[in-house]
């Protein structure tokens, strides 16, 4: 009897010394939870898929200066972290845009880079604001090509072999001062055509026919 008493304890004994050493005081042990997806971690790193995060990259400047969309397409220039005098430079460096409708190519190229030429020879055009300066740059070049179609309406030969193309008075003058100036110099009301931005187109206007004569072949260059 005492042998097989013996014998159970053992037994016993071993049973509970083969259990989880995690069995302490009655308690259960926790299973662990499956790791959470975190789509910003774990989603993967490409183009196109959960989670992508591209690069931060440099700042962009919080004082943007956009210029108007280029009328043949290309990608306007812009200045950036409050440049102004740089964003004027800018306006004043443009290629010219597609011919407006009434003048001919050779006569448009000549009065924008007139007119451009003109501005930056004068200090105070980067007293006035963006919208202001492509404003008179508009005014200014419409200007210069009316001398140029008064030139070629007026049959001068002179002109005509100099500047050849088609003209057209009333075209041009809907194209540049009731479409694009509505546009540029700020709708109806034209709120960027101000006092001291004329003051800047007048005296612009004054050299171009004093000084350029609108460079016509019988005036003095």
């Amino acid at each position: 009897m005492k042998r097989f008493t013996l014998l159970l304890l053992c037994t016993l004994s071993v049973v509970g010394c083969s259990g989880p050493e995690q069995y302490e005081r009655g308690v259960r042990p926790i299973t662990p939870r499956a790791p959470t997806f975190q789509p910003h971690q774990d989603a993967p790193h490409r183009v196109g898929q959960p989670g992508h995060r591209g690069h931060p990259g440099v700042q962009r400047g919080t004082d943007r200066r956009h210029f108007q969309p280029r009328r043949d397409g290309q990608p306007q220039m812009m200045a950036s972290d409050n440049d102004s005098a740089r964003a004027i430079r800018l306006l004043l460096s443009e290629d010219a845009p597609p011919a407006y409708d009434g003048l001919a190519d050779s006569a448009h190229q000549r009065c924008w880079q007139d007119v451009l030429g003109i501005f930056r020879q004068d200090s105070s055009i980067y007293s006035l604001s963006s919208e202001e300066v492509r404003c008179i740059r508009l005014l200014t070049y419409y200007h210069c090509g009316s001398r140029h179609l008064e030139a070629a309406e007026s049959g001068q030969s002179g002109f005509l072999n100099a500047f050849p193309g088609r003209y057209d008075s009333d075209k041009f003058e809907a194209a540049t001062m009731d479409r694009a100036a509505r546009k540029v110099c700020g709708g109806r009301d034209r709120k960027y055509m101000t006092d001291r931005a004329l003051d800047v187109s007048h005296a612009a206007r004054r050299y171009g026919d004093d000084v350029l004569g609108w460079r016509r072949p019988s005036a003095p260059n």
